[in-house]
């Protein structure tokens, strides 16, 4: 925002945004869109001078955000430091309008590469959910095969595959557990507690977990979490490269079942000069990088609403996960960590997964080649119809808690959504 003709001169006049921050700086922070609406902020103008002063206010964009308008009163006036002591103030009003839905882009910021997309703060969010209950048909004596009904509103906004686009996408998985909320911390515990509010965003909600096959050549492990808060950048290790966020989400892996973590995965930068994460698995315990997979699994120039998330998927090659021979099942732990003050937030597990054999998932997802997506896909495109579900009972000892959808860029808190065995379907729906 330009405001123009200003003088800032500590003597004589105070711009604040907020009670008494001395903060100049105004945002809106992440706003989730599914139609029209407005937001506004207050400008607070103190003069401490012995005469009023007035200003001609302007809105400069230093990008521009399709879809979104902000408008500022064209004069203010702000009277003279009072006589009995106290500034003169005025107050005006900045407004952000979300007009157009429909062209609403996450239009990358002009200091970071085209190719690798930033987070915006606004950005469409629209509901796709399903509906109804699964219909199973007779397969093989432990495969079966159905389908769940997705409806509602796709975000389809841009080419798939554009930098600045945002196309909605859908992922399924094997629930595997439902963790309650964190209370606030007691006196003297440290871990497994909140210190902050902030920390709701390593409050871990659901874990689950998919595969796209058990071929070292070519397949994927997918390991799903979401939270009860929302973080604005995932976890990065801090050790690694990039810059840090404000948590750590962790998954170690016991490979062969001794008892012992054989891998672990956390989330990183692929360079320190861009906005794109990958989930980075070593080898323990000489902490020796085997695989780097795009988070979510799909690369930076598709959008998949990594960041002002409380929903990820952390890949990982069957490869590099070196399992024994004859063996498919892996015991995994997810784990958050605040990195506002170092403390274990959440812990969930050991949960056993057969890689070979999901009990249930989504049946072959796609994603178009537009994606950027090479080979097996985790992730589909979030759109109304019909799902294609598998269910394997050929695994046992596994946590089964039905299948986990993840509508990735439907509103925060509300892109998790669980259908239980037999077709019932938990979360609000929408129409």
């Amino acid at each position: 925002m330009s405001l123009a003709r200003l003088q800032l001169r500590p003597d004589s006049v105070v711009w604040d945004i907020g009670a008494g921050s001395g903060s100049v700086g105004l945002g809106f922070g992440p706003v989730a869109a599914t139609d029209g609406l407005s937001r506004k902020k207050i400008v607070r103008v103190e003069n401490f001078g012995e005469r009023p002063v007035r200003y001609r206010l302007s809105y400069a964009s230093a990008e521009d955000v399709p879809g979104v308008t902000f408008e500022v009163p064209k004069r203010i006036t702000v009277p003279a430091a009072r006589r009995g002591g106290g500034p003169g103030v005025a107050n005006f009003t900045v407004t952000m309008r979300v007009s157009d839905v429909a062209a609403l882009r996450k239009t990358p910021d002009p200091t970071v590469e085209l190719t690798r997309p930033a987070p915006r703060a606004t950005a469409p969010k629209m509901p796709v959910r399903a509906l109804g209950s699964t219909t199973r048909t007779p397969g093989s004596s432990t495969l079966s095969t159905g389908a769940v009904k997705l409806a509602g509103t796709p975000v389809v906004n841009g080419p798939l595959g554009q930098p600045d686009s945002v196309n909605g996408l859908l992922g399924g998985f094997q629930l595997q557990a439902s963790s309650p909320e964190l209370a606030p911390c007691a006196a003297t515990q440290r871990n497994q507690c909140l210190h902050f509010p902030s920390q709701r965003d390593g409050d871990i909600q659901y874990v689950g977990a998919t595969s796209t096959g058990a071929d070292p050549a070519k397949d994927v492990v997918g390991i799903a979490l979401t939270t009860f808060g929302t973080w604005i950048s995932p976890a990065y290790n801090a050790t690694a490269r990039g810059v840090s966020g404000e948590i750590a989400a962790i998954v170690t892996i016991d490979t062969n079942g001794d008892g012992k973590d054989d891998r672990e995965i956390d989330v990183t930068r692929i360079a320190p000069n861009t906005d794109v994460d990958v989930a980075e698995t070593y080898a323990l315990p000489s902490n020796k990088v085997v695989d780097d997979q795009f988070l979510n699994g799909v690369p930076g120039s598709t959008d998949s609403n990594v960041f002002n998330s409380n929903a990820m998927v952390l890949p990982v090659s069957v490869e590099a996960l070196g399992l024994p021979a004859g063996s498919t099942t892996i015991s995994y732990t997810v784990q958050t960590f605040s990195l506002d003050d170092g403390t274990a937030l959440d812990t969930v597990g050991p949960l056993s997964f057969d890689v070979a054999h999901p009990t249930v998932k989504v049946s072959n997802p796609l994603l178009p080649a537009a994606a950027g997506v090479e080979g097996p896909s985790l992730l589909s495109l979030d759109v109304p119809g019909r799902l294609g579900i598998t269910r394997d009972t050929t695994a046992t000892g596994t946590q089964d808690l039905g299948l986990l959808l993840l509508h990735l860029h439907n509103s925060d808190g509300d892109k998790a959504q669980i259908v239980e065995t037999g077709g019932k379907v938990k979360g609000r729906k929408h129409n």
